[in-house]
């Protein structure tokens, strides 16, 4: 990079970093809980792109002041030698330089409860968002540039916070990661970053940024009308190509930007259940000896149950059972999570008759009481009143558990299968 001889302290990046500095801070603490990512850092790098939303719209604003230095003259400073895009950059780095410090100061805060994870972040993640930053500078940069300051810092944190807002809030999902804040969506432990959503995110922000900085760097030296005229079209058809490229990337994605992960990453442990946690999950004390523990009392009442219990999986069916478990669950959330998986992917279905889709939906919390109840035992030290979600004492588990136990059971293996059939009634004790 060549060496700016504008004078640093001088730079409006200097004069924002500390204040943007206490608005990352005061956002962290109060929006950003490390420990609901704690140890996986797929997660913890892409919750760091929700400050996006704070260090976009302040490099706009930076970028906007440069411009308008620019705008009126006081870029003399620079070396008369150099070319439009020299004169620029110079004024547009710091912008750049801001936000990586800002989205690290993110990753650094929200990463306090994961040193000593296995794995490392995936630098891509860091790549899109400053990717996002790089194209809200050069809108920046060249707002400032075209119209009088009170006018360009307004427009610029209108526009960056109204596209940042509006694309997260559409219905429509493909310019959600063109924008790139719904990235910070990412992931549970059991899911890991689709690549299509990270190639959306910088494909079309890279595009932007080069558009919008090279229309800003023409400016410093006057075209000919038909040469401008030749830009102008080739920028809007290079900006098209990118956003028809970004929405076919993005097109098959839905509202989250994840997809599940390789069961190669998970590792498998254990007979009568075979228990496969992925390496993150495997921080958290006890909780093989929990699940094994919870699947040995539950065995006990004569339930189907699976021999097998994968982090990885996502459908329950007579050899395994899907688990949800974050990496610092207690022992009443994975008791949770064993029974919810009985009923995945679907908890039941939604029957046109309405009589048959409120008998399931009594019939799935029914059953998932009922699993809680015979897997939260003294063994496995769980309280079935401090499971959450546990209800008991009312309503049908009541008439449940005043059947015989060998009732109880036969009721349930009739009943969970039937739950996702709309032709096989639903007898309710």
């Amino acid at each position: 990079m060549p060496r700016s001889v504008l004078p640093l302290l001088s730079r409006p990046a200097v004069w924002a970093l500390p204040i943007a500095l206490v608005l990352v801070g005061l956002f962290a603490f109060n929006t950003v809980d490390p420990l609901e990512f704690a140890g996986y850092w797929d997660a913890t790098l892409a919750s760091s792109g929700i400050f996006i939303i704070l260090s976009s719209p302040i490099c706009a604003v930076v970028s906007a002041i440069e411009g308008s230095r620019l705008r009126v003259g006081r870029g003399t400073q620079i070396q008369p030698t150099r070319s439009g895009t020299a004169i620029y950059w110079q004024r547009l780095w710091p912008s750049l330089a801001l936000g990586a410090v800002l989205q690290a100061v993110a990753f650094l805060l929200a990463a306090r409860a994961s040193w000593g994870a296995p794995g490392i972040p995936n630098p891509w993640f860091f790549v899109a968002f400053m990717a996002v930053i790089a194209a809200h500078s050069a809108l920046g940069l060249l707002l400032g540039r075209l119209v009088p300051l009170p006018i360009g810092i307004p427009v610029a944190l209108l526009l960056s916070f109204g596209w940042l807002g509006f694309a997260w809030a559409v219905p429509f999902f493909p310019p959600r990661y063109m924008a790139g804040l719904s990235l910070s969506d990412c992931c549970r432990v059991q899911y890991a970053m689709d690549p299509r959503a990270v190639a959306t995110t910088i494909v079309f922000n890279t595009a932007v940024f080069g558009v919008l900085f090279l229309c800003a760097a023409s400016l410093a030296t006057r075209l000919q009308r038909r040469t401008a005229r030749r830009r102008a079209i080739a920028s809007a058809a290079f900006v098209a190509i990118a956003v028809v490229v970004s929405l076919a990337i993005a097109a098959p994605l839905g509202p989250y930007p994840t997809q599940p992960r390789a069961a190669s990453d998970s590792h498998c442990e254990g007979d009568s259940p075979t228990i496969c946690l992925f390496p993150e999950q495997e921080r958290t004390a006890g909780l093989r000896e929990t699940i094994t523990t919870a699947i040995t009392a539950l065995k006990k009442t004569g339930a189907n149950v699976p021999s097998r219990v994968d982090a990885a999986a996502t459908t329950s069916t007579a050899t395994t059972l899907p688990i949800g478990v974050g990496i610092t669950s207690t022992p009443p959330i994975i008791v949770t999570s064993l029974a919810n998986g009985f009923l995945q992917p679907s908890r039941y279905a939604y029957c046109s008759d309405e009589k048959a889709l409120q008998e399931r939906q009594v019939a799935s919390m029914t059953i998932v009481s009922w699993l809680v109840r015979h897997m939260a035992t003294p063994e496995t030290g769980v309280n079935p009143e401090s499971v959450p979600g546990f209800k008991d004492g009312s309503g049908e588990i009541t008439k449940v558990l005043q059947l015989p136990p060998a009732a109880q059971t036969a009721w349930v293996n009739k009943t969970l299968p039937a739950l996702t059939d709309c032709s096989v009634p639903i007898d309710l004790p």
